[in-house]
C-alpha cells in the first residue's frame, strides 16, 4: 500500500518553468526526470513520476520530519498538463505539507501567481505582488503603459 496521494485541484499546470518558479517560493526545488517519489514507504516502482520536487538536500537538515520526501509531478488528466502527488502523511509535521500546504494549495497559489505576472509582462502591463497576512497572494496589474492611460 502506498502513502502517495494525487492531488485534486482546479488548477492547471501547464509550464513546468513557472512551476518550478513557484516551487522556489515554497523553498523546493526541481529535479528533471527522476522517476519515482519518496515518500513513507521510500521510492517504490508503483509511485513513478515524470518530475520531483523536493527540499534541496542542504536545507533538510532542521527542516522537521519526513524532509527527504518528495512531490512527484505526474501527467495531469488533460494533455499537456500536470498534477502533483505526494506523501501527506503525518500532517504539520510533514516538512512538505508546511512548505506547501495540506494540499498544495500554497505552492498552487505560487503557481497561479507566477502565470499571471508571465501574462501581464507579456502584455507590457505590470505586477505588484503582495502576501497578505492569512497568507494569500494579492495582484495589482498596472496597465498605463499598454493601454497609455
Amino acid at each position: 500500500m502506498s502513502h502517495i496521494t494525487r492531488i485534486v485541484s482546479q488548477v492547471k499546470i501547464k509550464d513546468l518553468a513557472l512551476l518550478e518558479k513557484a516551487a522556489r517560493r515554497c523553498g523546493l526545488e526541481l529535479v528533471r526526470g527522476k522517476t519515482r517519489i519518496k515518500g513513507y514507504y521510500g521510492e517504490r516502482q508503483e509511485d513513478r513520476c515524470l518530475h520531483v520536487l523536493r527540499i534541496p538536500a542542504g536545507q533538510r537538515a532542521g527542516a522537521g520530519s519526513y524532509a527527504d520526501w518528495e512531490i512527484g509531478i505526474v501527467e495531469g488528466d488533460e494533455p499537456g498538463t500536470f498534477a502533483l502527488a505526494f506523501d501527506r502523511w503525518g500532517g504539520e509535521h510533514n516538512a512538505l505539507v508546511r512548505r506547501v500546504g495540506d494540499n498544495g494549495e500554497r505552492l498552487q497559489a505560487f503557481y497561479q501567481a507566477e502565470t499571471i505576472k508571465k501574462a501581464a509582462a507579456g502584455l507590457g502591463d505590470t505586477v505588484t505582488e503582495k502576501i497578505m497576512p492569512d497568507g494569500s497572494i494579492q495582484l495589482e496589474i498596472d496597465t498605463t503603459l499598454r493601454l497609455g492611460v
